[in-house]
């Protein structure tokens, strides 16, 4: 059975304006990637690179928003 890729997008604010992707069904070395390129491209919104052991940190210690913090901030998630 093949495995389903859940993406999961928490927008916060009424317009949307921070917004925080979390794709967890990805493979750790394929986030890894994900951040390696954005670090290469350094787009628009770019304001620091992530090394590898911030990227680890990071990784250990992610848990998604309770419910409180989801209504405090006008959160939505949305999954794809």
């Amino acid at each position: 059975m093949a495995q389903r890729i859940t993406r999961i997008h928490l927008i916060f604010g009424a317009t949307g304006a921070g917004k925080s992707t979390y794709s967890a069904a990805l493979a750790q070395n394929i986030r890894w990637a994900g951040v390696q390129k954005c670090n290469l491209e350094q787009a628009e919104t770019f304001q620091f690179g992530l090394t590898r052991d911030m990227f680890d940190f990071t990784e250990s210690i992610w848990e998604p928003p309770s419910d409180a913090e989801m209504t405090r901030m006008s959160g939505k998630v949305v999954t794809r």
